[in-house]
């Protein structure tokens, strides 16, 4: 038996919204952030113009891993974006090197005022630099959107759902992996994935 409400409502999306990415560039983008906790996910980048953009690794029978292309791990943050006044999902490579985006970032989240402060990002090609300044007096917190982020956690909402789900045969159907596989041969899609894509848990 499956209750009526969580088959045709399932996480509240009226309050939280369905959860994006928040992407970087040269604009500085302005985030607070309210935790320092990040979901480990793996993920392809796919640049056919169908999906363009990074898609959880499916794991089982993945196309991308079957052509050679290793899925890179990341940690899922989340972060309140000032601009839109909803949490979104700030990807971040764990590898930490100059100029990365954990290299800027992770300075600033030990700030024990971090919560109390707007923090600029921006990107310029591979490097993002960050700096935070004190929330000005009458800036708005958007509580509410966060209270509502971290109830709809606790009811099981992922950081991951911020990228298109695709299944191994969904992925092998994109028109640039499907020639690949055309191409190499011996690929067989699995009929059921049968395990949470993403998640490197």
């Amino acid at each position: 038996m499956v209750d009526l409400f969580q088959l045709v409502e399932g996480v509240d999306d009226s309050q939280t919204g369905a959860l994006r990415e928040l992407r970087l560039n040269q604009e500085p983008a302005a985030i607070m952030a309210f935790t320092s906790d990040v979901d480990v996910a793996l993920l392809h980048y796919e640049i056919d113009e169908a999906v363009r953009g990074y898609v959880p690794c499916p794991g089982t029978g993945c196309p991308s891993c079957f052509l050679g292309s290793a899925p890179q791990r990341f940690g899922l943050l989340p972060v309140l974006n000032v601009e839109s006044r909803e949490v979104e999902v700030l990807r971040i490579p764990t590898r930490r090197s100059a100029g990365s985006l954990a290299a800027a970032l992770l300075p600033l989240l030990k700030d024990s005022d971090i919560s109390d402060k707007v923090v600029m990002i921006s990107r310029q090609g591979s490097r993002f630099t960050a700096r935070s300044q004190p929330l000005a007096e009458n800036g708005d917190r958007c509580a509410s959107a966060i209270e509502a982020f971290l109830a709809a956690r606790k009811d099981g909402l992922k950081l991951v759902s911020a990228f298109p789900k695709l299944s191994a045969a969904e992925l092998a159907e994109v028109e640039r992996v499907r020639r690949k596989l055309a191409a190499v041969g011996g690929y067989v899609a699995p009929k059921d994935d049968g395990i949470d894509p993403g998640s490197d848990d």
